[in-house]
C-alpha cells in the first residue's frame, strides 16, 4: 500500500520553467491513464511523483506557487487538485476518477491543459 499523500503541503498549480513541464506532462498523462484503467495504487504513486517532481523544481527555482492544505477559498483548479489528493488518500477510485475529470474540465475552461488524450497538464 502506498503512503498517504500529504494534503498540508503545497501542490503545484502554475507552470514552471526548465524540463519540469515535460516531466509533469508525462506524469499527469500517466495519472489519467491509470485512473481510466482502474489502477488506484498506480494513480496514488504517480500523484505522489507529480508532487515530488514539483517540490524538487520549486526548491531549485525558488518558486512559491501552489495550494494551501485546504480547498476553501481556493481557485477551482486548486480545489480540484485538493479534491483529487483527498480521493486518492481515501482509496476511492470512483471519487478519484470524478475529481480528475473535474480537474480536466476546469483546466479546459481556464484555457490550460485539456489534451486530446483526456489528460491534463495544469500542474507542470
Amino acid at each position: 500500500m502506498t503512503s498517504p499523500i500529504s494534503l498540508n503541503t503545497s501542490l503545484p498549480i502554475m507552470k514552471t520553467s526548465g524540463t519540469t513541464p515535460k516531466i509533469q506532462d508525462a506524469l499527469w498523462s500517466k495519472l489519467g491513464q491509470e485512473l481510466k484503467s482502474g489502477n488506484l495504487s498506480g494513480a496514488q504513486t504517480t500523484f505522489a511523483a507529480v508532487k515530488a517532481n514539483y517540490e524538487q523544481n520549486k526548491s531549485a527555482t525558488g518558486g512559491t506557487s501552489g495550494t494551501s492544505g485546504t480547498s476553501s477559498g481556493a481557485t477551482p483548479l486548486r480545489a480540484d487538485v485538493y479534491n483529487l489528493a483527498q480521493a486518492l488518500n481515501s482509496g476511492s477510485l470512483s471519487n478519484a476518477q470524478a475529481a480528475y475529470s473535474t480537474l480536466v474540465q476546469d483546466a479546459k475552461s481556464a484555457g490550460i491543459g485539456g489534451r486530446t488524450d483526456g489528460s491534463v497538464n495544469v500542474l507542470a
